[in-house]
């Protein structure tokens, strides 16, 4: 607990209302937002962030909010001033002069666990402003253009966090996770990525597509951690299901490769490399993995 003098504590008192007052009555509800499209799971795509009048209000509350950051810092920072202490006679010295009037106010106690819960307020706010006329949609597209796009794995990560506190069918939760996911394994938070895509893995349902995408996506978790038997595994796990998303079933056999190779099975890698270059060499979209492929083999012989 620190005490600050009536008039700072009237001043911070005054930002905190004012504040309270914008983010309650002062934002507005003009500008909806435009429609943004769904975008690709994997890979995950976004055609640009929302529009409308957003940016205004966001930018206003950020002023606000330094503004309330520098008076709260003003208050940390001010020293408490200690009362003079006893004279030898055993009592406080009466000051020269006349004798001033008693104040009629106290000083005002401000705790940092209070500051600390106005700005979570503010912040809560700020984040409902942002994202309450959002769709589900529009939220996972905004997530992956911040992930994509911008390699902002924190703003992706906010807008993932906020979008699995609705009430979501299945497939959007399983969906949001799966980016949430990704954006673990950006971040090299590995063992919370392979714990949101398994999650995802789980609320999608062993017979979505949705869960086969988390489970490449956690093939190239596992590659990352150095964990590339874990890779293979679940690769091979998920080539035995055949009728699942079928468009991602040459880049999981591309995976397995990978993963058979790193994890020092060179027979394996060969077999499934030249697997791939029999199947996919003139192919238009694969040329990925053939290039990768005739490298890989090469560096083998």
């Amino acid at each position: 607990m620190r005490s600050t003098s009536p008039w700072l504590a009237a001043l911070l008192g005054a930002a905190v209302v004012g504040v309270a007052w914008f983010v309650t009555a002062g934002a507005g509800d003009d500008a909806p937002l435009r429609d943004l499209p769904s975008g690709e799971l994997v890979p995950a795509e976004a055609s640009g962030p929302p529009g409308g009048g957003s940016n205004e209000v966001l930018a206003r509350l950020d002023g606000i909010e330094r503004r309330l950051d520098a008076l709260a810092e003003a208050v940390r920072a001010r020293p408490v001033r200690e009362p003079a202490g006893p004279t030898l006679a055993g009592r406080v010295p009466e000051p020269e002069g006349e004798p001033s009037a008693p104040p009629t106010d106290q000083p005002l106690a401000v705790s940092d666990d209070a500051l600390e819960r106005v700005v979570e307020r503010i912040e809560r706010k700020k984040r409902e402003q942002r994202f309450g006329k959002m769709s589900n949609e529009q939220m996972l597209a905004e997530a992956r253009r911040l992930r994509d796009r911008e390699r902002d794995m924190n703003g992706s990560r906010e807008v993932l966090e906020h979008l699995l506190t609705r009430d979501l069918e299945s497939e959007d939760r399983a969906k949001a996770l799966l980016d949430l996911g990704a954006v673990h394994r950006g971040t090299q938070e590995f063992e919370a990525s392979e714990r949101r895509l398994r999650e995802a893995m789980r609320v999608a349902g062993e017979d979505s597509d949705v869960s086969v995408h988390a489970g490449y996506q956690l093939i190239w978790t596992y590659s990352q951690a150095k964990k590339p038997a874990r890779g293979l595994e679940m690769a091979d796990y998920l080539l035995r299901s055949r009728n699942r998303a079928p468009q991602l079933r040459p880049w999981i056999r591309w995976a397995a490769a990978k993963m058979a190779l790193d994890s020092g099975d060179q027979t394996r890698a060969r077999t499934d490399y030249r697997a791939l270059l029999e199947d996919f060499r003139g192919k238009k979209g694969f040329e990925h993995i053939v290039k990768d492929a005739t490298r890989a083999l090469k560096q083998m012989q």
